[in-house]
């Protein structure tokens, strides 16, 4: 199953300077908790943003000019990443940045995991468009702001529509 997971404020904001603008350590923890145990997949800029390949997790980093490294596997263009996403098909795959791989894979991807944050902030980076007819809204979880999270937050969960 291959999906796309993000945070975002209420103008579709995820990034800024290639880092998130704010410390929400609830979403931390659920991208820790989804994530984990399964296979992310990156942009090249997203990888140099992270320092390291994500412990615990296959890491496959989409790039051309990036070299072999131990902890990722590496894809030089997205039509290997695509076929190799294809076939494994069993596995849970988790896009988790940058634009253009969220843009590029969204067709092929089964559900969506968005963390909204009930704030605005400053940044550069945005969420490409999603299109909310292919996808069915299947649980939403909200919460307040409290003594650890400055900003109230809700997960949703979509799912991919069939195809009529």
């Amino acid at each position: 199953m291959l999906t796309l997971i993000w945070a975002e404020d209420q103008h579709h904001l995820i990034g800024r300077n290639g880092q998130l603008p704010w410390h929400l350590p609830a979403d931390a923890r659920y991208f820790r908790q989804r994530t984990t145990g399964n296979a992310v997949i990156m942009g090249k800029r997203t990888f140099e943003s992270l320092g390291k390949p994500l412990p615990n997790r296959k890491n496959l980093v989409l790039s051309s000019t990036l070299s072999e490294q131990p902890g990722i596997l590496l894809f030089p263009i997205l039509a290997e990443l695509a076929n190799w996403i294809t076939h494994h098909p069993d596995d849970q795959l988790f896009v988790i940045g940058g634009v253009r791989l969220y843009k590029e894979l969204m067709p092929m991807a089964d559900r969506l995991l968005v963390t909204k944050i009930d704030a605005t902030f400053d940044g550069d980076t945005y969420m490409p468009a999603v299109n909310l007819d292919d996808w069915t809204l299947q649980s939403t979880e909200k919460h307040a702001a409290d003594d650890k999270n400055r900003w109230p937050y809700a997960f949703l969960t979509y799912v991919r529509r069939p195809h009529a």
